[in-house]
């Protein structure tokens, strides 16, 4: 285990690169949690909190009643949106040249593969050397040791903005949850080194 305090400098010195850079924050929703889960929401926010792109999607299989009982997104409310294909191009468009801070990159980062996949859609290679998880900053920052998984503890983004201030406020739909991945990014390079 390395020492906290030096961990501790290193996430906050990691969102104040990631604040001085060009970049945007992105979140999704789902339809589950699985290898042929599809996306239902997605949502890309500057690093000023401006939305640039936020839409519905409609998915090719239902979704799972425990995740709408999450984001309250509805099989109903999709039927009409545009699919990922429709999609895809304007978010690579937003994506281009720019670092993507994503609150838990590996599992939003699946779910465009996969939506791409599905959707005989290409992904540029560099999209995975874009993304900065902040949920991996974060744990770093907050420094509790998780010996079950050798590594800094994952917290949920809601507990961690509310840890750094930000009221949870719309959680579990894409745009809030970047405001508060936005938030959260702020509060980090705020503090002292």
């Amino acid at each position: 285990m390395q020492n906290r305090n030096v961990v501790r400098r290193v996430a906050i010195k990691e969102a104040r690169e990631l604040l001085e850079s060009n970049f945007v924050v992105m979140d999704t929703e789902t339809t589950g949690l699985g290898t042929d889960a599809e996306i239902v929401e997605i949502s890309i926010i500057d690093r000023d909190g401006t939305d640039l792109f936020t839409s519905l999607v409609r998915p090719t299989m239902p979704i799972l009643p425990e995740l709408v009982a999450i984001h309250g997104i509805t099989n109903g409310m999709v039927c009409n949106a545009p699919s990922w294909a429709d999609v895809h191009d304007c978010v690579m468009h937003l994506f281009a040249d720019k670092k993507i801070a994503i609150y838990n990159a590996p599992y939003d980062l699946r779910m465009i593969r996969q939506c791409s996949q599905f959707a005989g859609c290409r992904l540029p290679d560099h999209l995975e050397r874009q993304a900065k998880c902040v949920m991996q900053i974060y744990s770093k920052y907050r420094g509790e040791w998780s010996p079950k998984h050798g590594n800094w503890k994952w917290h949920k983004l809601s507990a961690a903005a509310q840890a750094c201030g930000i009221a949870p406020t719309g959680a579990h739909r894409a745009a809030a949850d970047c405001r508060m991945t936005l938030g959260i990014i702020k509060h980090l390079a705020a503090q002292e080194i």
